[in-house]
């Protein structure tokens, strides 16, 4: 595992193209954050001088308050999945700094995000998942109900406000 360095970039999105085909939403999401300048955090795994799997974390808002980080995407080449490699990429990016001190929010598959610690939570609410049912944290806990933001790129959304 190591961090992404800028010359990665044309390789990250093939690799994100590959695990989300036809899929592109990840891949230009990715391209948006960098470009825009937007402060993320993402590392990748080789194996036998190739990029196999890949992981981003961008920053997650109260209002236009940063207050952790939002994890994802995570991708793995088709044929290396299943194989524990994205498991291992989510292991060790969250023992990293500024994630292993930080809240994680995830919106995904809570029986697979479970492992990693996540917690399924009612506050704050996500705009991708009205009813909370994919949404967890790591680190977390707030009985003040908001709506967390998410970088413009996610879609239209603005830190602190929903994707519309």
């Amino acid at each position: 595992m190591r961090p992404a360095k800028p010359s990665d970039l044309g390789l990250i999105i093939k690799l994100l193209d590959s695990a989300f085909a036809p899929g592109r939403f990840e891949s230009e999401l990715v391209q948006a954050l960098l470009t825009n300048g937007r402060q993320i955090h993402h590392w990748l795994m080789e194996r036998d001088r190739q990029m196999i799997a890949y992981v981003c974390y961008s920053r997650a808002y109260r209002g236009p308050q940063p207050i952790g980080w939002h994890l994802g995407p995570v991708a793995v080449l088709p044929e290396h999945q299943r194989s524990g490699y994205g498991s291992g990429l989510i292991r060790e990016t969250l023992l990293q700094p500024p994630m292993c001190g930080s809240p994680v929010f995830v919106l995904g598959d809570p029986s697979y995000y479970r492992r990693f610690g996540f917690c399924p939570v009612q506050e704050p609410s996500c705009p991708f998942d009205p009813a909370n049912e994919h949404f967890m944290a790591l680190r977390y806990a707030s009985p003040e109900g908001f709506m967390i933001g998410y970088e413009p790129e996610f879609g239209g959304a603005r830190p602190g406000s929903s994707r519309e």
